[in-house]
């Protein structure tokens, strides 16, 4: 492991890097409506972060009451479950699938869900069983530093299965604003624990490596795909704006920050994954699109 010394050094030249190369031009993103999901939601249990293995679609949902499973080649609903892990301050921001599976005759790997409320600075991690129906169990809880320690707030997870590492990605200030004065996304990067490790609590002694990128309101589903996060950020209207970002994490920057919402997009975007060769999204209201980047 790093020491912190190395970290805050590497976060300093990783800022000088950032500040000195000026943004990419935008590319051109796109995006279209595949299908609406059907299965109602409550206030409380709203659409947030969602994520596809294999043909199926697992959508999460505010508070963590449920989770809803849709057939992507169907594009309809197969069931929704219940999680066994509610609770009032879990958002389920974002859900990635792993690579390791509980058992080695499970169909699905572990599903990681990340909160993103300022009460809640963890990643639970689900076993599903598939049968006749669907099973899901908590069976790791993996937490953060405390937001105060190393001043990062509203913490989502992406997972770098390629390299078998968790990515933190929050905000500098007690705000997912833009316009907080002197806001920046941070990204620092762990070892993935291994679920034989049981519960973990990260250290900052665990950093891997830390840099931050300009801030975006609203930091919405994401996924890691060949050493790039892709995110969607943003809600509807006022100063939140709709946007998509890729973040090379090699190079410690943002290749492309696109507004959405300037094309039309209609909705929050919440789940972000891959089906196949396609980025799919999920809505808020149920609307799942498919966004090309060309």
């Amino acid at each position: 492991m790093k020491t912190l010394g190395k970290i805050l050094f590497s976060a300093i030249i990783g800022l000088f890097v950032l500040q000195s190369t000026p943004l990419q031009a935008k590319k051109n993103v796109e995006f279209k409506q595949l299908f609406r999901q059907t299965h109602k939601t409550t206030v409380e249990g709203s659409r947030q972060g969602a994520a596809i293995f294999d043909k199926y679609l697992v959508q999460c949902h505010n508070a963590n009451k449920t989770m809803a499973f849709y057939d992507m080649e169907t594009q309809k609903l197969i069931e929704v479950v219940e999680t066994g892990a509610y609770s009032k301050t879990y958002h389920c921001n974002n859900a990635g699938f792993g690579k390791a599976r509980y058992d080695k005759a499970d169909f699905f790997p572990l599903l990681y869900v990340s909160m993103e409320n300022i009460k809640e600075h963890k990643v639970l991690v689900f076993r599903i069983e598939k049968g006749d129906h669907f099973k899901v169990s908590c069976v790791q809880t993996i937490t953060f530093p405390k937001p105060e320690e190393i001043d990062v707030y509203y913490p989502n997870m992406v997972l770098d299965n390629d390299k078998g590492e968790l990515i933190q990605m929050g905000y500098k200030q007690k705000s997912y604003k833009k316009s907080a004065p002197n806001n920046r996304i941070e990204i620092i990067r762990y070892k993935l624990p291994k679920l034989s490790d049981g519960n973990v609590t990260l250290t900052t002694s665990d950093m891997l490596d830390r840099f931050e990128i300009p801030c975006v309101t609203a930091t919405q589903g994401a996924f890691c795909k060949k050493g790039k996060i892709y995110q969607v950020y943003g809600a509807p209207g006022g100063e939140w704006g709709i946007n998509f970002q890729r973040i090379n994490l090699k190079k410690r920057k943002v290749e492309i920050l696109d507004d959405l919402e300037a094309k039309g997009f209609p909705t929050e975007p919440e789940g972000f994954s891959v089906y196949k060769k396609s980025y799919i999204c999920c809505g808020v209201n149920g609307q799942v699109f498919e966004i090309t980047v060309k």
